[in-house]
């Protein structure tokens, strides 16, 4: 499976369609929910990155379609009876991205998820970055491309109507929305000030300036994501309605002085950068200083990576929205991951009783046990607020109806699909 990307796709089409060289390649053309420029899955967990890896590298073991996990490149495995020592022996005949087929005994019986074989029917697939929602939403009408990534909300009312179009959800839970302080410099390396965030939060505002119908989004005062087996929210009375005479008073306890803010932010994500116009507006009205710093999201992600200070091109907020298979589970929530050796998600918390209750739950040889610690979780986290949740949405996808065989996964994958 091939990806070509950006504005060399016109000058090549026309060249190889002059050739002939691509006549009878199946093409999916698909529009991405941003432009593609961080190649490398390791180093960044923004939803694009990880679609192009996931099209190079395989791993270990995947999550299926109920968040279960399954072999991938692992043909057995054995645990010693203390459970300190894993051997994972694996499936014999595996290949890289190479061009070589991978024959039936390779893969796993059944595509479902992340997990299952990944068996491609279109020969190339072309991420063609469009620059807004209505541009989009005419090229799928028109057919010029055959799927959109994680439709903009507004665009819903524009294509559910559409003959030829499909307009579902993919993911198999929601979307969390969130704010995410920076916690190494002030005045969100204390506290107080990020509980202040938490103060100022009206999850309906937020929800509906970013998602618009009610029926794509609902409120959810929960760190693990409304709707799944670890559904909590406990902990969060104190926080269910905004308190902004309360939250003026935590930004002044907790030493800011009218310091600027350097909240950054993008429309070329929509919803995210409605998410950030409400925080900006809201925190403004209780006095404090917000500079915005609106870029595309490229340029956003590459600069949420720095540690610099915020007035030497770091950062103090952004906004995001973070796919429920990656936020269900304390295990793999890492936007919750406290540790203290700064190497965590940008934004880089640091608290050890966060971590505590993590390893507890790991740890847990019981459901009641782990279900103690995770609700123990879920309270704490309220108070330490290393991100602030803003609710949950239902991500639309759009397609022409010639596209099938459409997986639910954490996010849009391309094996399986068949173009007819």
């Amino acid at each position: 499976m091939k990806i070509r990307i950006g504005a060399v796709l016109l000058a090549l089409d026309l060249a190889c369609a002059a050739s002939g060289a691509w006549a009878d390649q199946v093409v999916l053309r698909v529009v991405p929910h941003a432009d593609l420029k961080i190649l490398d899955p390791h180093t960044n967990t923004a939803p694009i990155t990880l679609m192009h890896g996931l099209m190079i590298y395989d791993t270990l073991f995947s999550l299926d379609e109920k968040q279960a996990p399954r072999p991938q490149m692992v043909g057995t495995e054995t645990v010693s009876p203390d459970k300190l020592v894993y051997n994972f022996t694996l499936r014999p005949g595996l290949k890289f991205h190479d061009g070589q087929p991978v024959t039936s005994r390779d893969v796993v019986a059944s595509p479902s998820g992340l997990a299952g074989g990944k068996v491609v029917k279109v020969d190339r697939v072309e991420f063609v970055v469009l620059p807004d929602g209505f541009t989009k939403s005419g090229a799928l009408q028109r057919g010029e491309v055959d799927m959109i990534d994680q439709l903009p909300h507004d665009q819903v009312p524009i294509l559910e109507k559409s003959p030829g179009v499909v307009l579902r959800g993919v993911t198999q839970l929601d979307y969390t929305a969130a704010i995410r302080p920076n916690s190494l410099y002030p005045p969100f390396n204390d506290q107080k000030a990020r509980q202040a965030l938490a103060l100022i939060v009206s999850q309906a505002d937020y929800l509906s300036a970013a998602y618009g119908d009610p029926h794509w989004w609902r409120t959810c005062y929960g760190f693990f994501v409304c709707g799944s087996p670890n559904e909590t929210e406990a902990g969060s009375e104190a926080y269910r309605q905004p308190d902004l005479a309360r939250a003026k008073a935590l930004f002044a306890e907790a030493g800011y002085k009218g310091e600027k803010i350097r909240l950054i932010n993008t429309h070329e994500i929509s919803a995210i950068g409605a998410l950030g116009d409400v925080t900006a507006a809201t925190l403004k009205e209780i006095g404090v200083n917000v500079e915005i710093a609106d870029s595309d999201w490229g340029t956003m992600l590459a600069r949420r990576a720095k540690k610099e200070p915020p007035a030497e091109g770091g950062w103090n907020l952004f906004h995001t929205g973070i796919g429920g298979g990656a936020m269900y589970s304390p295990i793999t929530n890492f936007a919750i991951d406290s540790s203290c050796d700064g190497k965590n998600w940008f934004g880089w918390p640091c608290d050890e009783e966060t971590q505590k209750l993590r390893q507890a739950y790991v740890d847990a040889d019981d459901e009641e046990t782990r279900r103690n610690v995770l609700v123990a979780l879920e309270t704490h986290l309220w108070q330490a607020a290393p991100i602030i949740p803003l609710g949950q949405e239902v991500q639309p996808f759009a397609w022409r109806d010639n596209v099938t065989g459409v997986l639910r996964s954490n996010f849009l994958v391309f094996w399986n699909i068949t173009k007819s």
